[in-house]
């Protein structure tokens, strides 16, 4: 936590006599204990733009100092005059000294009609980000698919070869099917050991080199396309 005493103020305005700041930067030390590390607070007087910062809170996230200038952002805020009319802007993207990409909200501070500082909000959700992506990795099934299925170039060019001299792909695909009628085998009733035969028979005769193959399996085996993906990634690892 950084924060500035009034009696130290030595940059952007005095402090001391302004009773109006003095509050902000009591609010924003609060505020900074009260949120938390990923939120950094800041406190700007606008008497001197260029060294603007009077009391930051949590500094850690941005690297920003006391007297340090408006940043871009704020600094396009206040000449496109989006203070007019409204009190604050929220959850606007931001770039940190530091690099980060935090998401940022802004209070306007006013006395009378004249704009004279303002207390800004910069959240790095860089962590909640990641530990989402973290999750959707593990259970989500086509990012798995995505990112974890290899092909065999070799084999898939010896398929191509095959199909131009007769059937296959498709063709072997509709032979299991029929097959399994007339073994009196139902999709609503096969095990996992029995899908996973079936894909390793397709498999064995080349089925799924052919473009469409993994969608007809999956129509003949009533699962998703992604669970032909799975099987057939067991059987190559064997």
């Amino acid at each position: 936590m950084t924060y500035i005493k009034a009696e130290e103020i030595g940059l952007g305005g005095d402090l001391t006599n302004n009773q109006l700041l003095q509050q902000y930067a009591r609010l924003t030390n609060f505020l900074g204990h009260t949120l938390g590390p990923d939120y950094e607070i800041v406190l700007h007087d606008f008497t001197d733009r260029e060294h603007s910062i009077v009391a930051i809170a949590n500094n850690t996230v941005s690297g920003l100092e006391i007297g340090a200038p408006l940043p871009e952002v704020e600094r396009r805020i206040i000449e496109e005059r989006r203070y007019e009319g409204q009190d604050f802007i929220l959850h606007y993207r931001s770039q940190a000294p530091n690099g980060k990409v935090l998401r940022s909200s802004a209070f306007f501070i006013r006395e009378g009609d004249e704009l004279t500082g303002m207390l800004c909000f910069n959240f790095d959700d860089s962590r909640f980000r990641d530990i989402s992506e973290g999750i959707m990795r593990l259970c989500h099934p086509d990012n798995y698919i995505e990112t974890k299925f290899l092909i065999d170039r070799e084999r898939l060019a010896a398929s191509q070869s095959r199909s131009e001299k007769g059937p296959g792909g498709l063709s072997t695909v509709k032979q299991a099917r029929a097959r399994m009628a007339e073994l009196g085998l139902s999709t609503d009733h096969l095990t996992p050991g029995e899908r996973l035969n079936i894909v390793a028979s397709l498999e064995a005769n080349g089925a799924f080199m052919i473009r469409g193959a993994v969608k007809e399996a999956a129509d003949m085996l009533g699962c998703s396309q992604a669970t032909v993906y799975r099987l057939l990634q067991q059987v190559r690892e064997r």
